[in-house]
């Protein structure tokens, strides 16, 4: 997405509160393929999390999302409370 590789605090991948202890981020990914992602919480790699909810060190196994189209919508949603994450994707 155009920053650096597990930089928890860039301002292109920050998420951003919706409101009922909601944070989301959508982004273009403009080629089909496999990505791995984490959810990192307070812009540190302390905690992140995945779809499994359990927190895991920035520097574990990330989870993997796959598009099937060039230039899918992403949609990374992130409920506080529970720790859920979910991905949504629009082709």
């Amino acid at each position: 997405m155009g920053a650096v590789k597990n930089d928890s605090n860039s301002e292109l991948t920050r998420m951003y509160y919706i409101g009922d202890n909601t944070y989301t981020l959508s982004v273009v990914i403009p080629f089909a393929g496999t990505y791995d992602y984490s959810i990192s919480t307070y812009g540190t790699l302390s905690a992140t999390y995945q779809a499994d909810g359990y927190p895991r060190s920035g520097s574990s196994n990330k989870a993997y999302f796959t598009t099937r189209k060039d230039n899918t919508v992403v949609r990374f949603r992130y409920q506080f409370i529970s720790n859920k994450v979910t991905i949504e994707m629009f082709e």
